[in-house]
C-alpha cells in the first residue's frame, strides 16, 4: 500500500514547475499587482 506515493510525485512536479517558471511567476505576480493596483 503505496499512499505517499502520488503526494511524493506531486512535490516533486511543484518542485519543477517552480525552478522552471519561479522567476517568470513572480514577474507575472508583480505585474498583475500592479495593473490592479493602476486599474482601481
Amino acid at each position: 500500500m503505496n499512499h505517499h506515493t502520488q503526494n511524493e510525485v506531486m512535490a516533486e512536479e511543484s518542485k519543477s514547475f517552480f525552478n522552471e517558471f519561479g522567476m517568470y511567476g513572480v514577474g507575472l505576480a508583480i505585474v498583475t499587482s500592479f495593473v490592479l493596483l493602476i486599474t482601481t
